[in-house]
């Protein structure tokens, strides 16, 4: 069987007499272009026998009309010689042909497959699916030009004068760079350009032919448009429910070159958003804009997202709109220690644990009579404390106290509901109660010098439960815990203290698990340190004439100095208090010695107390001038 582009069925070869050889195999006809002469095949059959003899040969193709064989073999064959059969394909369509012809010799039947190929010379692109795709155009205004590429594929020039075209959709215009014949491998162009007349998509095909069969469609694809609309996707911001947000706008501009009317535009919105003409309702001047305005007005706290619709002149546009509706507060809400249940610490009886719950005004609006709270399960052992006053400014924060104070020992849990504007918030709690005994421990403090670490330190604490401990500690003594519910079992007092001398007293405090808690009270001491003098400067000088001594003392203590000088140590002459800067031997002139000897300076330490704690002198020498 031969099949156009199918495929051909088997059919059993059988072989010649012995004394005939039908040659070769298969018959295949050489690729050639359509255009193109085909080239015959020739098949030979050979007289293998000893004698001449006529074969009697007959052919049978199953070629659709596409292929003819002219029978050679009508005269008597030699011995060794043979006679030809010839195949030509007429074929005018493309891709690839199979068949397959029968040649019968004195009755044997000889099956030979049958193959072509038939090209075209021509590509073009786009063609098929592809399409020229012109952008939006405004309506009487030409478009960019967009092409098609005619390609010869073949390697020899050929006539472009058979390629034959429908005529151009309305609305586009074509113009040929192609010239009548096209080399080998060149290309050419046509050019289309689209000038809508109407508002509105246009879908045209454009079909070039090749003659003898093979045709290339190109699909033609425009908008006409009058006005533009800016179509990108509004994403609002977060949103209070009940409020509306600012506008976001939607630019629409005229496209073309003269006034025109927008003809009574309609707009569309999904389910809370708001929409607004802004004024954009009868005409625009060539090339000018206007906008159209869109809002978020949530109604729940929940995201939305829709289309919105601008329709001007038939022609509807779609923008993408979102938000996130929220609510004019913010709770947060004790944080579950288990799934979603805040569990207080193990609480011994008598002792009473709180948590809360924090309401925050995040619009800018006022809120009155907006929080409550209830209970849906109770317990005796649980109480709320609505401290939220009755207006709660915007910004301004609020809290609601969770009070667990038992009265039996066991587990025991409860459901809470904050109702804030009609949402319920519910809050889960559960606590244990336990019987536990008071603890003690002892308390060191340090006993050390001023500049020295100082601190309090608590040992062998014990209570009847066992245990890990919290730590308090009042430093400075002014009723405030600075250190509270810690883990560490000693804190240093600070450093302001530390590097002065005296007692201090300090309050602390320690608590078991149950929240059972014992105070103490301390002093912790801070010795004082005597400071060290020194004086240095010149031993010796010239009668008359200052000398001039630096003196000091260590800082580990607070303690003044005083210089002291005279014609000998004891001398009732005293300088004011210094402590660290120069002193002259004398500060007055009759202080200045005028005549050789000996002379002395001394330096006295008195502390804050007007003690004296250390001197130091220092002997100078002076000789007379010249």
């Amino acid at each position: 069987m031969f099949a156009a582009g199918g495929v051909a069925l088997a059919t059993p070869a059988v072989a010649a007499p012995a004394d005939w050889t039908v040659a070769p195999g298969s018959i295949s006809f050489p690729d050639r272009y359509l255009t193109d002469a085909p080239e015959p095949v020739v098949v030979t059959v050979t007289n293998n026998d000893t004698v001449t003899k006529t074969p009697l040969i007959s052919i049978s193709t199953d070629a659709l009309g596409y292929v003819t064989s002219t029978n050679n073999c009508t005269t008597p064959i030699a011995p060794g010689d043979y006679c030809s059969l010839s195949y030509t394909t007429t074929t005018a369509l493309f891709g690839s042909l199979t068949g397959s012809s029968t040649i019968t010799v004195d009755g044997v039947a000889n099956v030979r497959p049958l193959t072509a190929q038939v090209l075209g010379a021509f590509t073009v692109v786009p063609s098929g699916f592809a399409a020229l795709d012109f952008p939006d155009t405004p309506v009487g205004s030409p478009s960019a030009p967009l092409a098609v590429t005619i390609t010869n594929v073949a390697d020899t020039t050929r006539d472009s004068t058979f390629i034959t075209t429908s005529s151009v959709p309305s609305s586009w215009t074509k113009t040929s760079s192609c010239p009548s014949t096209l080399a080998a491998h060149a290309r050419c162009e046509l050019n289309f350009v689209f000038t809508p007349t109407a508002v509105g998509q246009r879908l045209e095909t454009y079909t070039l032919k090749q003659l003898g069969g093979q045709s290339f469609a190109v699909n033609l694809g425009g908008t006409g448009v009058i006005f533009t609309v800016d179509q990108a996707a509004l994403a609002f911001p977060d949103t209070i429910v009940g409020d509306t947000s600012a506008a976001l706008p939607v630019t629409v501009t005229n496209v073309t070159g003269t006034v025109r009317d927008l003809g009574g535009p309609a707009m569309g919105v999904p389910s809370g958003f708001t929409s607004d003409f802004n004024g954009c309702t009868y005409q625009l001047a060539a090339g000018a804009s206007c906008t159209m305005l869109f809002r978020f007005a949530p109604g729940s706290d929940l995201p939305y997202a829709g289309i919105g619709t601008i329709t001007i002149l038939g022609t509807t546009y779609q923008i993408p709109l979102s938000g996130l509706g929220v609510n004019w507060y913010t709770l947060q809400k004790p944080p579950p220690t288990t799934i979603d249940t805040y569990w207080f610490p193990k609480t011994a009886l008598g002792v009473i644990r709180q948590v809360s719950a924090t309401v925050t005004n995040v619009s800018t609006t006022p809120r009155t009579g907006q929080i409550a709270t209830s209970w849906t399960f109770g317990s005796p052992a649980f109480k709320a404390d609505n401290q939220c006053p009755t207006t709660l400014e915007p910004g301004s924060s609020c809290t609601i106290r969770f009070l667990f104070a038992p009265a039996v020992v066991g587990t025991t849990n409860a459901t809470a509901k904050i109702t804030i504007s009609g949402n319920p918030h519910l809050v889960q709690l559960a606590g244990d109660a336990v019987a536990y005994s008071q603890p003690s421990a002892t308390v060191i403090t340090s006993t050390g010098n001023e500049g020295e670490r100082a601190f309090v330190t608590f040992t062998n604490p014990v209570d009847d439960n066992g245990g890990a401990f919290l730590y308090s500690y009042d430093l400075d003594n002014d009723g405030i815990f600075e250190i509270s519910n810690g883990t560490a079992a000693s804190a240093d007092l600070p450093a302001a203290l530390s590097a002065n001398s005296g007692d201090y007293p300090v309050r602390l405090r320690i608590t078991n698990q149950g929240g059972v808690y014992t105070n103490y009270n301390a002093t912790v001491h801070v010795a004082n340190v005597a400071p060290t003098a020194w004086i240095t400067g010149p031993n010796s000088g010239v009668a008359g004439t200052p000398l001039t001594f630096e003196i000091g003392a260590n800082a580990g203590s607070a303690a003044a100095g005083v210089v002291k000088s005279g014609p000998r140590p004891g001398s009732p002459r005293l300088t004011e208090p210094r402590l660290g800067a120069a002193a002259m031997l004398a500060s007055t002139g009759q202080d200045i010695p005028r005549s050789a000897g000996f002379g002395a300076l001394g330096l006295i330490l008195i502390g804050a107390a007007g003690l004296l704690i250390a001197s130091r002198r220092r002997a100078a020498s002076r000789s007379r001038r010249g």
